[in-house]
């Protein structure tokens, strides 16, 4: 399995380049795994600028077994994870351990980085605070540099980003 973590702030492609990769990728299967903010939501938690302390911690256990259960699946699909680790930091202003942070990205392929390009697309999980969604943009470029952890930047539509992430997976293998 390959498996993608995607870095990027809310409304960034994350979730659409996802779809369109499903689209263009042959002989695999390509889940979306499913956004730890989405789970948390539908258990009463908030979300986004309503978030909390108690979210950020239920946030990062819920990465941490994702991550896990991942590595015990034995297939030939590609794994996208919407959110990571660091989400909870930049999000909820808790405290993650360098271990688990380190040891969260030592079971994923690539880190993708998806930087601002486009005005917020406002739907049910997503802010429209755009001082808040650069706010969070900086704050995980920062915690990428201050964990060590190596992205590759996508830029352009969705369809371009999904091109360059299946050109990608192809010269790994």
């Amino acid at each position: 399995m390959i498996k993608i973590a995607c870095i990027g702030a809310p409304s960034t492609g994350k979730s659409t380049t996802a779809s369109e990769l499903k689209k263009i990728v042959e002989k695999r299967n390509v889940v979306e795994y499913i956004s730890a903010g989405q789970f948390l939501k539908s258990c009463g938690y908030g979300i986004n600028e309503d978030g909390s302390k108690a979210t950020g911690k239920a946030c990062v256990l819920f990465h941490k077994i994702s991550v896990a259960t991942m590595d015990l699946i034995e297939s030939n699909d590609i794994m996208v994870l919407p959110r990571t680790i660091i989400d909870p930091i930049a999000y909820d202003d808790i405290e993650v351990s360098e271990e688990d942070v380190k040891e969260y990205f030592s079971h994923v392929d690539f880190v993708f980085y998806f930087p601002i390009e486009t005005k917020i697309e406002k739907r049910e999980m997503r802010t429209d605070n755009e001082d808040f969604r650069s706010s969070i943009d900086v704050k995980l470029k920062e915690l990428a540099a201050k964990y060590g952890i190596k992205w590759i930047e996508l830029k352009g539509n969705p369809h371009e980003k999904a091109e360059k992430i299946k050109s990608l997976i192809s010269e790994r293998e």
